[in-house]
């Protein structure tokens, strides 16, 4: 059985504070919420007062619960919550239902050589507009 605590603690970390960058779709957003689903939840202020602790009452509600992830193993728990947050919990689901059915061994290879490939990018950032086709090379196999 998966424990919140941790998944979100990792999700926290790469999230970090309060942000408003004009490349961010979300717009302005604090511990990885934005404000669009702050406001859902009732939250009235700047989102610069918004708090951890109401972050993370709106990870477990609006991402943990739905997926059911206290009944996942924690690293499968941990991959799925995250993907939620990131992509929502409808892509989290369908990612969920669609790795049932993929080969474990392709999979591994086809991360290491996307792996392979952002190495490259980050070595030679002037390769970055190969990047995409490259991963879908990749995945093709998978």
């Amino acid at each position: 059985m998966a424990e919140f605590q941790p998944a979100v603690e990792k999700v926290l970390r790469s999230e970090g504070g309060y942000s408003d960058r004009a490349a961010d779709r979300g717009g302005a957003t604090n511990f990885g919420i934005t404000e669009k689903v702050a406001r859902s939840f009732g939250f009235q202020g700047d989102m610069r007062d918004f708090t951890r602790d109401q972050a993370v009452d709106i990870y477990r509600r609006e991402y943990w619960d739905p997926l059911n992830l206290d009944a996942a193993a924690q690293g499968q728990a941990d991959q799925l919550f995250q993907m939620a947050v990131n992509s929502g919990t409808g892509f989290a689901r369908q990612a969920r239902e669609e790795s049932a059915a993929i080969d474990p061994e392709r999979a591994r290879l086809a991360i290491a050589q996307i792996r392979h490939y952002a190495d490259i990018v980050n070595k030679t950032p002037g390769q970055a507009a190969n990047l995409h086709g490259w991963i879908n090379r990749a995945l093709e196999y998978v």
